[in-house]
């Protein structure tokens, strides 16, 4: 989990899938750490503040709104009056991330 975190954050790969479920309650790696260790390790309390503390490893991806949107285009004339989706081609058209 560490490794994605950080290659989600450091935008390592130029095109990755999300991390998350778009329809998922968890968006982000601190949510699901503390969401296994609830389920799974009972009484461990917060488990992110024992893996910082104890081992170093700091975890802070969050997936946003706009890594859920689906900016597949598939008819022009519908699809490009979506202004996200016609602010995304735009920066891609002009190189601009």
């Amino acid at each position: 989990m560490a490794f994605l975190d950080k290659t989600k954050q450091m935008n390592i790969l130029p095109s990755t899938p999300c991390l998350f479920l778009s329809a998922g309650n968890v968006k982000s790696t601190k949510d699901l750490l503390n969401t296994l260790s609830r389920d799974f390790m009972k009484g461990e309390g917060d488990f992110v503040k024992h893996l910082e503390s104890c081992v170093g490893l700091k975890v802070s991806y969050e997936q946003g709104f706009i890594d859920d949107y689906d900016l597949e285009i598939t008819n022009l004339a519908v699809d490009l009056r979506d202004g996200v989706r016609l602010t995304r081609m735009t920066e891609i058209l002009t190189g601009g991330e």
